[in-house]
């Protein structure tokens, strides 16, 4: 797949390689992955600033607020994602693998998506 040149998103989900370089990859979308989870948990935003710029050097220097009650699965799942190289951050077989997705069966909801098991949706 070849890199993308252009800037297309949400400030708060921007990768940093989008911010230094202006190249998206597959792994930019990781890193929103990773802002997603951290949202999901917290109820705010990974990255957020006083203003866009505020918000974007936050992300390049990976400033992140890291909750003291927040599960270890799900703060190590967050950290993989947010590495600012995208070469190290964590790929689909170490995501599907994670502890924190134990308990989803990726098998069945392959199936499912396909019309293997039977089941339309």
């Amino acid at each position: 797949m070849e890199p993308r040149t252009s800037f297309v998103g949400t400030p708060f989900y921007v990768a940093p390689e989008m911010l230094t370089n202006t190249l998206s990859h597959p792994a930019s979308d990781l890193w929103a992955l990773g802002c997603i989870i951290y949202q999901m948990h917290e109820g705010k935003k990974t990255f957020e600033g006083q203003s866009e710029n505020d918000t974007f050097d936050k992300i390049i220097t990976r400033t992140v607020t890291w909750p003291e009650d927040m599960d270890t699965d799900t703060m190590d799942i967050i950290d993989k994602l947010l590495q600012l190289d995208p070469r190290n951050r964590l790929g689909f077989e170490g995501l599907k693998s994670h502890s924190y997705f134990r308990s989803i069966n990726f098998k069945q909801i392959g199936e499912k998506s396909t019309g293997k098991s039977g089941i339309k949706i």
